[in-house]
């Protein structure tokens, strides 16, 4: 089983465009919140390397907002 971590502002979206690529996608869960794209990527990294998970680093979006930390199983 493979995992992966990444960040969004929209979790709910996210997940959508992952079960396109993923089917079988499994156990969906926010990590953590954070008020910058830089804490949630720097977050998102350190969880993937303690879980031996790939990280997304996340695509465009604003410096300061609600990003999301998020995993999944594939």
């Amino acid at each position: 089983m493979h995992c992966r971590i990444g960040i969004t502002t929209d979790p709910a979206a996210r997940k959508q465009e992952w079960l396109r690529r993923f089917p079988f996608l499994r156990n969906w869960t926010i990590l953590s919140k954070h008020d910058t794209k830089t804490d949630a990527q720097a977050a998102g990294q350190a969880a993937a390397l303690l879980g031996g998970c790939t990280a997304y680093p996340g695509g465009p979006g604003p410096g300061r907002a609600l990003w999301y930390v998020y995993y999944f199983e594939h």
